[in-house]
């Protein structure tokens, strides 16, 4: 539909950019990855608000 894979620098980390028009996003899926969370949302959104919801199975 739509998404593609990457490979990002990061080990055992990859990207799917998922192209919804103006819409689309990138889905990032690796382990240990809440840590960066906050910046990399930060960075793709600088003033907005945003939250991550998750629980014990992701």
């Amino acid at each position: 539909m739509g998404s593609t894979a990457t490979s990002s620098s990061r080990a055992e980390e990859t990207t799917v950019d998922v192209a919804l028009s103006t819409r689309g996003y990138p889905i990032v899926i690796g382990e240990d990855l809440l840590g960066s969370a906050a910046a990399r949302l930060k960075a793709l959104l600088p003033n907005a608000r945003f939250a991550v919801v998750s629980d014990a199975n992701v």
